[in-house]
């Protein structure tokens, strides 16, 4: 007879993820634009091709109250908590690129 399945690897195969690649200004913007299901987990990258080099993408995971600072080529992710279902990011300056990557938990879960 069989074991059946650990119910923690069926919910790692459930939920959807959602990439957002563009730029951005020194207004922040909220990923994804529409709140919907809680985020799991979030990967922020600022684009390679900031130039000049003093171009810098800032992201914030607690509602815009705080940011962190990403140079080209550097990025971050973190397991996020607490329900959230969006992040905010902008640019020290206009066209700073950026590519994100957002794992969210399905519909009705992690609130």
């Amino acid at each position: 007879m069989s074991s059946p399945v650990p119910q923690f690897e069926n919910k790692d195969l459930s939920g959807s993820t959602g990439q957002f690649v563009s730029t951005v200004g020194v207004a922040p913007i909220s990923l994804p634009a529409v709140a919907a299901n809680v985020v799991a987990y979030a990967l922020v990258r600022c684009g390679t091709d900031n130039t000049p080099n003093t171009k810098r993408l800032l992201y914030s995971f607690d509602g815009g109250v705080t940011f962190g600072t990403l140079s080209a080529g550097e990025f971050v992710g973190w397991p996020l908590r607490g329900g959230i279902t969006q992040i905010q990011i902008k640019g020290n300056v206009a066209a700073v690129s950026y590519e994100v990557m957002l794992n969210f938990e399905p519909s009705g879960e992690g609130t």
